[in-house]
């Protein structure tokens, strides 16, 4: 979903921009928002390479708790 939502707005952003900053600005911010993600994945998402879904499963289900915890 969020693949389809990310498709709706290049296709329809897209017209607009190309009349208004030319093609090189559309590339540059669709490049700059690219890097933002990529750094964001690098730096938040945890590398489950190698390990059961049972301990990834345990993982993530510790994580949520002590968000929850926090909160309180």
């Amino acid at each position: 979903m969020v693949y389809w939502i990310g498709d709706i707005i290049v296709t329809y952003t897209l017209p607009v921009m190309l009349t208004s900053i030319g093609l090189v600005g559309i590339f540059s911010i669709y490049a700059a928002v690219c890097v933002i993600s990529w750094i964001f994945v690098f730096l938040k998402v945890p590398e489950t390479k190698g390990m059961p879904l049972e301990v990834i499963t345990e993982f993530f289900a510790v994580g949520a708790r002590q968000a929850a915890a926090a909160k309180n």
